[in-house]
């Protein structure tokens, strides 16, 4: 225990607080356990002048992290290789990533209805294909109903409602390759239709593009009002009452 630090972010106790990243570079530590998601854009300003990534933007960074020390295996990339060869010689493919299951408890996400008021604002629905990246099954069921022979999808285990596959998948194995299958698919893709609260989304714009600047191309899909609003009421509303009415009747803060 020596040589391992170890914390909780949500907890106020001094000994478990969350290390700063001057902390982390400077530690003599063999192994520091972090459970705390860290920003890459808080270490920008700690790179030295000698480091091959000074001077660059959090977008270049991960795409050069991803191009040293992302080698998926030869399965994933026969299995990307096959589905492409679907859509292939397609003039404009736009990739989607549409998350549902577990993640909508814990964001306002965008719903199928606003993906769609995108894809019909910018995108000819007539003149473009599309590839779906989805862990929903009735999201996929709405969109192969919106353009039938246009859209893509891979055959992969997907959730029917609020557990997430990573959770109830059958073989976990078998989802992980998915999900980088889905990653590549989409990365390939000619644009690609995402959000900011999902990190497929976020590994797609900034790590796995080849030219270009990491965002170009990229559109963030927000939530229309009415879905914030109902998401507010329907899930962030009841956990503040709960908190608040606890500190009212214990005079402690609780976890969740």
């Amino acid at each position: 225990h020596d040589h391992l630090v170890q914390y909780r972010h949500h907890e106020d106790r001094l000994d478990v607080r969350p290390l700063s990243p001057p902390e982390i570079l400077s530690s003599a530590a063999d192994v520091i356990v972090y459970t705390h998601y860290q920003h890459l854009i808080d270490i920008i300003p700690l790179i030295p002048r000698d480091c091959e990534y000074y001077g660059l933007n959090d977008g270049l960074i991960a795409r050069r992290l991803c191009q040293k020390y992302l080698s998926p295996v030869e399965s994933v990339l026969s299995s990307v290789e096959n589905y492409q060869k679907s859509f292939s010689g397609m003039e404009k493919m736009v990739g989607i990533h549409c998350r549902g299951s577990d993640k909508v408890l814990e964001y306002a996400l965008a719903t199928r209805k606003a993906y769609r008021k995108l894809i019909s604002k910018e995108f000819d629905a007539h003149n473009s294909m599309f590839f779906l990246a989805t862990d929903s099954k009735p999201f996929l069921g709405e969109f192969q109903r919106w353009y039938g022979g246009r859209l893509f999808a891979i055959d992969c285990e997907r959730s029917e409602d609020s557990v997430g596959v990573h959770f109830s998948a059958k073989d976990r194995q078998s989802a992980g390759r998915d999900f980088l299958v889905d990653a590549y698919l989409l990365s390939r893709c000619d644009y690609h239709l995402g959000n900011h609260n999902s990190h497929m989304s976020y590994l797609v714009q900034v790590m796995l593009r080849n030219h270009g600047m990491p965002y170009d191309n990229f559109y963030h899909v927000p939530a229309l009002i009415g879905d914030r609003a109902a998401h507010w009421v329907t899930h962030k509303m009841p956990l503040v009452a709960r908190r608040f009415a606890r500190q009212i009747l214990f005079g402690c803060k609780t976890k969740e």
